[in-house]
């Protein structure tokens, strides 16, 4: 009975405790690079937390990043990758090397300085490139025959509608 007792009162304790609630919403947005990997799929994304309200980069984000496809959902069981300082305000940097082309989700995990969680979106193209002049373009690029288009940078912005956020 003693046993019960105690289990019950742990259960008590642990619900009656509420998460940490956000204090100030966050907003996030990307710029994605190529690492010139071997898979074709591998990007460097800089991502850029602010606070909503004011606008202003936020420092000493603590985050972790995981990914899902949204067509083959918990299909890709990718490692979360914990995103850097860049040495920029409020940027941050995480390299991401996915499974195959296509629309994925980003989830950005933030636990300080505030808790959230901001969901942004990306179309990955495979690409590769040459060894010659270092040119990469996206597969897509070779077979429509604009081989002149090279791949750079995808900027995304976060858009809060429809989004859910942390506690």
């Amino acid at each position: 009975m003693k046993f019960i007792l105690t289990i019950a009162i742990s259960l008590i304790v642990l619900s009656s405790q509420s998460p940490a609630l956000a204090r100030e919403r966050l907003a996030a947005g990307f710029v994605k690079q190529i690492t010139r990997s071997e898979s074709g799929l591998e990007y460097s994304y800089n991502f850029v937390i602010t606070n909503l309200s004011s606008g202003e980069p936020v420092n000493g984000v603590v985050m972790e990043v995981t990914t899902d496809m949204p067509a083959m959902p918990g299909a890709h069981h990718m490692p979360a990758k914990i995103a850097e300082p860049s040495g920029e305000p409020g940027m941050y940097i995480a390299t991401i090397d996915f499974d195959m082309p296509g629309k994925w989700t980003l989830k950005l995990n933030i636990s300080e300085p505030y808790r959230d969680i901001v969901t942004l979106s990306d179309t990955v193209e495979k690409y590769h490139c040459t060894p010659d002049d270092g040119e990469c373009m996206t597969m897509e690029d070779e077979h429509s025959g604009s081989c002149a288009a090279t791949l750079g940078t995808d900027e995304g912005v976060h858009d809060h509608s429809g989004d859910s956020h942390g506690d």
